[in-house]
């Protein structure tokens, strides 16, 4: 078995072996022994370990200029809110639980409730809005109803609503 020790001074006679041949190789007019290559200057430089590191450099790229996009708040129109009571009246005749939800909180409490509500619109199997009047910025908009009842019979109410716009949808939110 080999100590430490022993194993260092083995490295360093074989060290200097080398030196030593490689000196003699030199003083032959630089050939030397295949055994023992020719040692280099120590002015001369020495050649960089060989390693494949490629060291890749990214040039910064800029930052996206992300301006905050403010989208254009909608706004009540008159189409729009002809296009809703056209819809909310074939809709409620159809279906007065779909219609009970086009109304604000505070109208249905006018109305007296759904049973109230639904009486009415049970009876009713086509309403078709004409002569409409829509003003955006007042959010109210007039019109003459003609009913269609399931019974077979017909009548005409003229009615004003006042509506809410909240984010693009329109809601009933009182009659007068």
């Amino acid at each position: 078995m080999w100590s430490t020790g022993t194993l260092a001074v083995a490295a360093a006679a074989a060290v200097a072996v080398g030196v030593v041949a490689g000196g003699t190789a030199q003083a032959r007019g630089g050939q030397h022994h295949d055994d023992f290559p020719a040692p280099r200057s120590a002015t001369a430089p020495r050649p960089a370990a060989t390693a494949n590191v490629v060291t890749v450099t990214r040039a910064p790229q800029p930052k996206p200029q992300h301006k905050p996009q403010h989208k254009p708040q909608p706004k009540p129109t008159a189409s729009g809110m002809q296009r809703f009571v056209t819809g909310y009246l074939a809709t409620v005749a159809r279906d007065p639980v779909a219609g009970w939800t086009l109304l604000t909180p505070s109208f249905r409490n006018a109305s007296g409730g759904f049973g109230s509500y639904s009486r009415f619109w049970n009876t009713v199997s086509r309403a078709v809005p004409r002569d409409v009047v829509a003003d955006p910025r007042g959010l109210t908009i007039g019109y003459t109803v003609d009913y269609t009842r399931r019974d077979g019979s017909t009548s005409v109410d003229s009615t004003r609503l006042r509506l809410v716009f909240r984010g693009g949808d329109y809601l009933i939110d009182g009659e007068g």
